[in-house]
């Protein structure tokens, strides 16, 4: 991560007064509605992860630089048939993160928290959310970053990325490099200090007056397996059948986790629709009670309740 974080902080962070405007030097002069990346990497895995220090501007009709917007990037892509898609891809998904979305993911990554959630709003457009968790059985990839929302058509889609511990590494870097392009004076120590202390309230953050990030209450989705190739599954654009949800105050607790084993279980072992993203949409969102109900009558057999759930996500 070769990157002059005081000296690009200084040209492009920081806002001169121009003819009696506030004005800040352009970041991608040549095509100006475009930002860059200042440092990035790609991680290959059961799919493909991205992760970027991003940086644009905000115009006038002038075209004029009049804001300034930075990110943590983190780009999610499939890998189909054993060829990762990247850019390429139809149901790639990019989300940006502001500072504390990077606390939440540099927390999950050191390992000082076992799971993350965070939901990144824009106005207009439907929300994307991500999830960092621990993956039960460890193996190739003990570690997965979820995430769920829509692809460049609006379709929603769900890609789980597996990570090892090489790659949190990265993204812990990565994470304290952000930090460094928005304080480059402050030593390193100290931002990693900030960084580590766990985040146990919901917290709003504020980017440019384009796009608005709402950080939830950590939880943790239910531990799964990885497929090596198989497509994430994708909703079909109607809104799931209502379930009795968790408040996002509501923090995990060994009962929910139990029950949301029981839901993958039931889920996948006989359940003949198998769905995936219904199976990860009951553990993520409904109540201790409505979970239970759906384990009892799975295992009794009867799935009318899960089909109905289903029917978006098929």
């Amino acid at each position: 991560m070769l990157v002059d974080f005081a000296g690009y902080h200084a040209k492009h962070l920081v806002s001169r007064k121009v003819a009696g405007q506030w004005l800040y030097e352009p970041v991608n002069p040549q095509n100006p509605y475009s930002g860059k990346h200042l440092a990035s990497d790609q991680i290959f895995s059961n799919h493909g992860l991205g992760v970027a220090l991003y940086v644009r501007n905000q115009l006038d009709d002038a075209y004029q630089a009049v804001g300034v917007f930075t990110a943590l990037k983190l780009s999610f892509s499939r890998k189909i048939d054993g060829t990762y898609l990247l850019s390429k891809d139809v149901n790639h998904i990019s989300v940006a993160l502001d500072i504390h979305g990077v606390r939440q993911l540099y927390t999950w990554a050191t390992g000082s928290q076992m799971a993350f959630r965070t939901e990144i709003v824009k106005p207009g457009a439907s929300p994307k959310t991500v999830f960092g968790y621990r993956m039960e059985r460890g193996g190739q990839f003990p570690h997965a970053l979820k995430v769920i929302g829509p692809n460049s058509t609006g379709e929603q889609v769900v890609i789980d990325v597996g990570l090892n511990d090489g790659d949190l590494f990265t993204i812990a870097m990565f994470c304290i490099g952000y930090c460094k392009l928005l304080y480059p004076v402050i030593d390193g120590s100290v931002i990693e200090r900030l960084l580590a202390i766990p985040q146990v309230a919901a917290a709003t953050g504020e980017g440019d007056t384009s796009e608005k990030f709402v950080h939830a209450q950590t939880s943790e989705p239910a531990p799964n397996e990885l497929s090596a190739s198989a497509p994430p599954g994708r909703l079909n654009g109607k809104a799931p059948l209502t379930l009795e949800q968790r408040p996002d105050d509501v923090l995990p607790t060994p009962g929910i986790f139990k029950q949301q084993k029981a839901i993958f279980a039931v889920g996948m072992n006989k359940w003949p629709k198998k769905n995936r993203a219904t199976i990860e949409y009951i553990q993520e969102v409904a109540t201790p009670e409505a979970m239970d109900r759906l384990i009892k009558a799975g295992n009794a057999g009867d799935f009318t309740e899960w089909d109905k759930i289903a029917v978006p996500f098929l």
